[in-house]
C-alpha cells in the first residue's frame, strides 16, 4: 500500500480521495472474500480486529474503491447488482457512538433513527446504490460505552447491527478493532459482560493479522517498485543465497527462492528476513516496514541507492538502535537480556581489536542478530560466518576473526547445536572438561532407570474411541526391563511398556502379550545404543556442572547444553517409534504392529480399548462420564436421584421442558436417549436398556443381582465390576449408573448398612453408600418351594394375600407386623424367663433381626423346633403355624399374667382366701380408715396413698400399688422383682397394721413419744409391750445412750443386736 505522499499511517477520511496505491495480500483477499459472501448470504455485519499497523485502514480504502468500481485490488462480485456504495467513515474517539452515528447522519436520536435511515437507504436502492458504513477505531467509542453507558450504547451497537442484516437492504456495516471484543468489557458486572457477549455476536469477526511471510512479500513489492539499482553480480548473489540456504538460517517457511531473493535487494535474503521479523516483534508490521522503505531516515535503506553494497544484518542492526532504542532496553521486551548481553560483547570486543573492530563487531552483531531473531535449529558454523562475512558484509579476513572472537572467549561454538553463540566468557575450558569427562562415566548401565530419571512422559489420550464412544481412555508409558502385565486402575486405563533388554527374546515378549489380556501395548527396543550415547552425554555434562558450580557463566552454558541435549534425547526417543526406520517391535496380544507415524499408533491404542473393554456402553456426556466430576454435577446428581425416586412415573421426570439444568442434561443422556426410561401403558418406570450398547452392562448389573441369591455381596463388589474389564467405566459415570439401577431394582433384593436392613431407598442413603461401600450389601431373594411355602404361612397367619413371588415390598409387609408386635412388648415381657423355650427363642429372634430373609427362613423356624426340609408336609407346615400362634399369643399375655400374679399377693395378703378388684381395694381401704397418715414414714405414706386412689381401673390400682412398692411401674418389673414383691409387700401391710395398733391409744401426740415393741422366740412366744415415753425424758435418754454406744462392739453388728434384745427382754420381765 502507497499513497503519493508517506505517511505513516492511513487515516480513513483524510485519505479517502487521496491517489492511493494498494499491495493486494492473501489476508486482504480472505478477508473481502469473507465479507462480499457473507453479504450475499444476509449478513452484512463485520469486525475486523488486527494489530497496530497491520494494514486494516489500507484494507478499508482498497475496499471503498472496489465496491465503487475505482480500482480492481479485489474481484468485485457486486458490479453487476450495484453501480456504487455511498461510503461514510466514522473514526472513533471517546465519546457515545450513538450520538456521533445520527449527528454523522443528521438524525434526531429521539425519534425513531432506524426508521428514518431505512427510508434514506430505500431511496438509493432504484439507483442501485449501497451503503457501506465503516467505524474505524471503534475501541475508543467501546471504551466510552464500558465506563459511562454499558446498556444504553451496546443496544444501540446490537440495533445497528441487527438492522445492517435487515434482508433485501443493501447496508454494509463494518467495525475495526486492535484487540477482542471482550476485553474492552473487562471492568463490567458479569450480566454486563454477558450483554457485551451477545452483541459480539451480532458482528462476524474477522482476524487481520499479517504474517510475517506477508511483510517480506509486500517488502519485495515496494521495492522493485522503488527500482534500486543492482550492481552485484548474479554469481555473486547466488554464491550468498546457497550458503543461507545450507546453513538453513532463513527464519520463515515462505519466499525462499534465489529469484524471491533478487527482488529484495539491497536487503540480501537473510538480513530481509530478520528485519521482517524485528518490525513484527518490535514495531507495527506494515506501518514500519513501509515507514523504513519511504522514509529518508538516518540509516535507513535509500541511503543504499547506488546498488554496490548490501544493506546486511549489521545495518539493520544499527536502524534498530536508533529507532527502538527505548523498547530494545525496556523490561518489558522479552528479548532485552539478549540485547544487553550483544552490547557487552561489542564493548569487550573494543578491548581486543583495534584496527579490526568494526569488522569484528558486525560478526558479533550477526550472530547476535541471528539468536534473537533467527530460527531455532540453524546452523550458524565458521564455514557459514566466513562465506557471509566475505559475501554479504565485505570482510575478508573472517576467518582470523572468527578464530580471535572464540579465543577470547567473546563467542562459542555449540557442538550440539552446530551454532556460534555470543559468549560472557568463563576460565573453564568447557569443550576439554566435558571430553575428560567422558572416562569418568560409566559405560555399563541400566537404561531404563536413566530414562526414568530423564523423562517425563504425557499421558496419551486414545482420541478416536473418546469421540466414538464418549469414554475418555488415557495410556500412560511405563518404561521396565521385562514386560509388564498389571491391570490398569482409576484414570490409567492402559499401558505403553517400552521394554529394554538385550537378553530377552523378541518371541517370548510377542508370546508375553498374547497371555497377557490387558490394554497394554508391548514396545521393545530393539537397539538403544544411540539412546545410551545420549544417555551419556547428559552424564558428561553433569559431571562437568558439578566441578564448575561456582562459575555461573559456565553453568548457564551447560544448562543450555543440558536441556538441548534432553530435547534431542526425547525426540530420539519418540522418533525410534515410527517409520521404516522404528527402533521398536510392537506388540499387542500376540501379534507384531507396525506405526507410520504418530496418529497411527493413536489409533490402534483406540482399537485396544474398543477390544479389551468392549463392554463399554456409548456415553457422549462429558459433565459426568469422567473420572472426577465438578461440585456442580455432582449435586446435579443428588437432584437426579431424588427426582427420579419421586417422578419415576412421570413423563420426562417431570422436569420442566422450557429450562435445562444439569441434571435434566444427563437425564435425556444417560436415561431418556438409552431408553432406561420407558413408558408401558399409562406409566413410566426404569426398565431394561433399549440402546445395545448398554444391553452388556445392564446384564451383567443383574448377574450381580442374580449372585446376591447364594450369599449376600457387599456394594463395592459391584462397583469393582464396574471398574475392570470389559467395562471399566469411569468413578463419574459409576456414581450415577450404580445409584439409578439399584432403584430400579430395588423390589428385588434387600439392602442392608452392615447388617441393619434398610426397607426404603433415600436419596440421603445413596448418597451414604456410594461414599462407604464397604458397609453396605446386598441380598437378592431367592425363594424355592419350601420357602414359598413358609413365607405364604407367614402371610395366612397375618390374614395377608399369597405370593407366588414375593419382592422386597411384600418382604416389608410380612415382617413389619412381627416388629411391631416386638416393640410394643413391654419391658417384662421382652426379659422375662418365665416363658416356653418356644416363646424365648421367638422373641429373640425377632428382636435380633436385621435381615427379613433369614428371619423368616431360618430364625423362626428354628426358634419353634423346625427345620427347612420340614416345609415340603402339609402337616408339618400346619403344626408350624399352630406352634408359631401359641408362642405369640404366650408372648401377647405375659403381662396380663404378670398383673394377675400380683393381684394374688395382694388378695392373699388382705384374706387367706383369693379375692379379686374391687373388693380387696376396699378391704385394704377400711382396713386403714383411721390410721392418720401425716404421722407415719414417707414410704408407708406413699402405699397408702395408693390403697386409698380413686382408681376405677382395676391394672391401674395394680400398677400404682406396685410402684409405690418398688418405685418403678410393674411393666418395668424383673422376675426378681416379682419374687421380692411377694415379700416385701406383706411386710409393708404389717407395718400399717403396726401403726394401726398404736393409733388406737389415746396419745398426747403434744407431749409424749409412743412406740410398740414386739419380740418373739420358741420359749415365750410373741411377747407385745407398748412403751409411752415422757418427751421430758428426751435428754435424759439421750445421755444414757452416749454412754451406752461406746461399750457396743462396732465390729460385730448382730451381736450387737442380740444383746440390746436381750436386755429388752429382761426389761420387759421385770415390769
Amino acid at each position: 500500500m502507497q499513497t503519493k505522499y508517506f505517511s505513516p499511517s492511513i487515516n480513513i477520511q483524510r485519505d479517502q480521495n487521496q491517489e492511493f496505491h494498494y499491495i493486494s495480500t492473501r489476508n486482504g483477499e480472505k478477508a473481502f472474500q469473507k465479507i462480499t459472501s457473507a453479504f450475499s448470504g444476509g449478513t452484512k455485519s463485520f469486525n475486523i480486529i488486527g494489530a497496530y499497523g497491520s494494514g486494516k485502514s489500507a484494507f478499508i480504502l482498497a475496499l471503498d474503491k472496489v465496491l465503487n468500481n475505482k480500482e480492481k485490488f479485489f474481484s468485485n462480485p457486486f458490479k453487476e447488482d450495484f453501480n456504487s456504495f455511498e461510503t461514510t467513515f466514522i473514526i472513533g474517539k471517546y465519546s457515545s457512538f450513538k450520538d456521533v452515528f445520527c449527528e454523522t447522519f443528521k438524525l434526531n436520536s429521539t425519534n425513531n433513527i432506524f426508521k428514518d435511515l431505512q427510508k434514506t437507504i430505500t431511496q438509493k436502492i432504484k439507483a442501485k446504490v449501497g451503503q457501506l458504513i465503516v467505524v474505524d477505531e471503534f475501541g475508543k467509542f467501546l471504551e466510552y460505552a464500558a465506563k459511562e453507558s454499558p446498556e444504553d450504547e451496546l443496544y444501540f451497537i446490537q440495533q445497528l447491527a441487527e438492522f445492517a442484516n435487515t434482508p433485501g437492504l443493501p447496508f454494509l456495516f463494518i467495525t475495526t478493532l486492535h484487540q477482542p471484543f471482550e476485553d474492552y468489557a473487562l471492568s463490567l458486572s458479569k450480566s454486563q459482560k454477558n450483554e457485551w457477549d451477545k452483541v459480539k455476536g451480532r458482528l462476524v469477526e474477522i482476524s487481520f493479522n499479517e504474517p510475517v511471510e506477508q511483510l517480506l512479500f509486500l517488502a519485495s513489492e515496494r521495492i522493485i517498485q522503488k527500482s534500486f539499482l543492482c550492481h552485484v553480480k548474479e554469481a555473486h548473489q547466488k554464491d550468498l543465497f546457497n550458503i543461507i540456504q545450507s546453513a538453513d538460517v532463513f527464519p520463515m517457511r515462505d519466499y525462499f527462492t534465489f529469484d524471491f531473493a533478487k527482488k529484495l535487494f539491497p536487503f540480501d535474503i537473510l538480513s530481509a528476513s530478520i528485519a521482517m521479523v524485528a518490525f513484527q516483534r518490535y514495531g507495527q508490521n506494515e506501518r514500519s516496514l513501509f515507514s523504513f522503505l519511504e522514509s529518508e531516515d538516518y540509516l535507513g535503506i535509500n541511503d543504499f541507492t547506488k546498488g554496490e553494497e548490501y544493506f546486511h544484518i549489521p545495518h539493520i542492526y544499527k536502524y534498530l538502535k536508533y529507532n527502538f532504542h527505548s523498547l530494545l532496553n525496556s523490561r518489558f521486551n522479552q528479548d532485552s537480556a539478549k540485547w544487553k548481553a550483544l552490547d557487552e560483547a561489542l564493548q569487550r570486543a573494543e578491548s581486543v581489536f583495534d584496527e579490526e573492530y568494526k569488522n569484528a563487531s558486525q560478526i558479533l552483531i550477526t550472530i547476535g542478530l541471528l539468536s534473537i531473531l533467527g530460527r531455532q535449529g540453524q546452523k550458524i558454523s565458521k564455514d557459514f560466518l566466513n562465506l557471509y562475512s566475505q559475501l554479504a558484509l565485505g570482510i575478508y579476513k573472517a576467518k582470523t576473526i572468527i578464530e580471535i572472537l572464540e579465543s577470547k572467549q567473546l563467542i562459542r561454538y555449540r557442538k550440539f547445536s552446530q551454532c556460534y553463540v555470543l559468549f560472557k566468557g568463563t576460565d573453564f575450558d568447557l569443550n576439554t572438561e566435558l571430553d575428560l569427562a567422558e572416562d569418568q562415566v560409566s559405560k555399563d548401565f541400566a537404561v531404563v532407570h536413566q530414562l526414568q530419571q530423564h523423562f517425563n512422559f504425557p499421558i496419551v489420550p486414545a482420541k478416536r474411541i473418546f469421540f466414538e464412544w464418549g469414554t475418555p481412555r488415557y495410556f500412560v508409558y511405563e518404561i521396565t526391563e521385562n514386560p509388564i502385565c498389571i491391570i490398569p486402575e482409576g484414570q490409567v486405563d492402559g499401558y505403553i511398556n517400552l521394554i529394554f533388554n538385550e537378553f530377552i527374546n523378541k518371541e517370548e515378549i510377542k508370546l508375553f502379550s498374547g497371555k497377557c489380556g490387558e490394554a497394554i501395548l508391548h514396545g521393545y527396543f530393539n537397539n538403544a545404543n544411540d539412546l545410551k550415547k545420549q544417555l551419556i552425554e547428559i552424564e558428561k555434562i553433569q559431571i562437568v556442572k558439578n566441578r564448575c558450580i561456582d562459575d555461573a557463566i559456565a553453568i548457564a552454558e551447560l544448562d543450555v547444553y543440558l536441556n538441548v541435549s534432553k530435547e534431542q534425547l526425547n525426540k530420539s526417543f519418540q522418533a525410534s517409534f515410527f517409520g521404516e526406520e522404528s527402533n521398536v517391535s510392537w506388540y499387542f496380544n500376540g501379534t507384531q504392529k507396525h506405526f507410520e507415524n504418530a496418529r497411527e499408533m493413536n489409533l490402534f491404542l483406540s482399537e485396544i480399548c474398543r477390544e479389551i473393554y468392549a463392554g463399554t456402553p456409548i456415553l457422549r456426556n462429558e459433565l459426568m462420564n469422567r473420572e472426577k466430576v465438578s461440585g456442580t454435577i455432582s449435586s446435579a446428581k443428588n437432584k437426579l436421584i431424588h427426582r427420579i425416586l419421586e417422578f419415576e412415573n412421570e413423563t420426562g421426570l417431570s422436569f420442566d421442558a422450557n429450562r435445562f439444568p444439569p441434571e435434566k442434561t444427563i437425564y435425556l443422556t444417560l436415561l431418556h436417549e438409552t431408553g432406561i426410561h420407558q413408558r408401558k401403558d399409562e406409566n413410566w418406570f426404569l426398565g431394561k436398556p433399549t440402546e445395545k450398547s448398554f444391553t452388556k452392562l445392564w446384564v451383567a448389573s443383574e448377574q450381580f443381582l442374580d449372585d446376591c441369591a447364594a450369599a449376600s455381596r457387599k456394594l463395592n463388589e459391584f462397583i469393582n465390576i464396574l471398574k475392570a474389564k470389559p467395562f471399566k467405566l469411569k468413578q463419574g459415570f459409576i456414581d450415577f449408573w450404580v445409584p439409578i439401577f439399584l432403584i430400579a431394582k430395588q423390589k428385588h433384593f434387600a439392602f442392608y448398612e452392615l447388617d441393619t436392613f434398610i426397607p426404603q431407598l433415600t436419596a440421603d442413603s445413596l448418597e451414604v453408600a456410594m461414599k462407604q461401600t464397604q458397609k453396605y450389601r446386598i441380598n437378592t431373594f431367592d425363594l424355592n418351594e419350601k420357602r414359598l411355602n413358609i413365607f405364604n404361612r407367614y402371610r395366612y397367619f397375618l390374614n395377608l394375600i399369597e405370593e407366588t413371588a414375593p419382592d422386597s415390598d411384600t418382604f416389608v409387609e410380612t415382617i413389619k407386623p412381627f416388629l411391631v408386635f416386638y416393640k410394643n412388648l413391654v419391658p417384662f415381657t421382652k426379659q422375662t424367663k418365665q416363658l416356653s423355650k418356644e416363646a424365648l427363642r421367638l422373641r429373640d429372634a425377632i428382636s435380633l433381626a436385621t435381615d427379613p430373609e433369614k428371619v423368616f427362613f431360618e430364625d423362626i423356624p428354628s426358634a419353634l423346633g423346625f427345620i427347612l426340609n420340614d416345609f415340603t408336609d402339609d402337616q408339618k407346615i400346619e403344626d408350624f403355624s399352630i406352634t408359631l400362634r401359641a408362642a405369640t399369643q404366650e408372648l401377647s399375655g405375659t403381662f396380663p399374667n404378670l398383673v394377675n400374679r400380683i393381684e394374688e399377693v395382694i388378695s392373699k395378703t388382705v384374706r387367706s382366701k383369693n379375692i379379686v378388684f374391687p373388693e380387696n381395694k376396699l378391704l385394704l381401704q377400711k382396713r386403714f380408715e383411721k390410721l392418720k397418715k401425716e404421722r407415719i414414714h414417707t414410704k408407708l405414706r406413699v402405699l397408702l396413698q395408693r390403697i386409698n386412689t380413686p382408681l376405677e381401673d382395676r391394672q391401674s390400682w395394680i400398677n400404682s400399688i406396685a410402684t409405690a412398692i418398688f418405685g418403678k411401674s410393674l411393666d418395668q418389673f424383673s422376675d426378681d422383682d416379682e419374687l421380692n414383691f411377694q415379700t416385701l409387700f406383706p411386710k409393708k401391710i404389717y407395718e400399717l397394721d403396726n401403726l394401726t395398733d398404736i393409733s388406737k391409744n389415746d396419745i398426747d401426740k403434744e407431749n409424749e413419744e409412743v412406740l410398740k415393741l414386739e419380740i418373739t422366740s420358741f420359749v415365750k412366744g410373741v411377747q407385745n409391750n407398748l412403751v409411752r415415753l415422757p418427751k421430758y425424758k428426751s435428754e435424759e435418754i439421750a445421755k444414757l445412750e452416749q454412754k451406752i454406744i461406746p461399750l457396743l462392739n462396732s465390729k460385730d453388728r448382730q451381736a450387737n443386736i442380740a444383746l440390746l434384745i436381750r436386755l429388752l427382754q429382761k426389761e420387759i420381765e421385770n415390769e
